[in-house]
């Protein structure tokens, strides 16, 4: 079997979460990406492991698209008030910590799955 992404669907846990399948996903380095929709008191969600660069968990919109709080951006972003404010020289160190900040509230942008396929094995 050869094509686009496997969808598996569990509606009735929390978050849609296969637990021991993205475990084995994890051991065995194969990518995944869970879309989990938001009920009750969770908001949506989505989970992503690639081989090499691990876990991401984010906070999303209905439609998934990335979450980020006001406050966490206020914190990264004041240091860039007070440079402003100055009016003095910056140094490299200093726009290279605020740049660390915001991209951490990014996330790490990451390579897309590569389609499923099962294959039989050759004896």
């Amino acid at each position: 079997m050869t094509g686009g992404p496997l969808c598996l669907y569990r509606e009735e846990v929390r978050n849609g979460e296969f637990e021991e399948l993205e475990a084995f996903l994890i051991e065995h380095n194969v990518a995944f990406c869970r879309l989990s929709e938001g009920k009750y008191e969770l908001m949506p969600e989505q989970v992503d492991f690639r081989p090499g660069l691990g876990r991401f968990e984010s906070i999303t919109d209905h439609e998934y698209n990335p979450v980020v709080h006001e406050d966490a951006v206020r914190r990264a972003i004041e240091p860039l008030g007070k440079i402003v404010e100055c009016e003095q020289p910056v140094s490299h160190l200093e726009i290279a910590v605020i740049w660390n900040s915001i991209n951490a509230l990014l996330g790490k942008e990451l390579p897309p799955l590569e389609p499923f396929s099962i294959r039989e094995e050759q004896a």
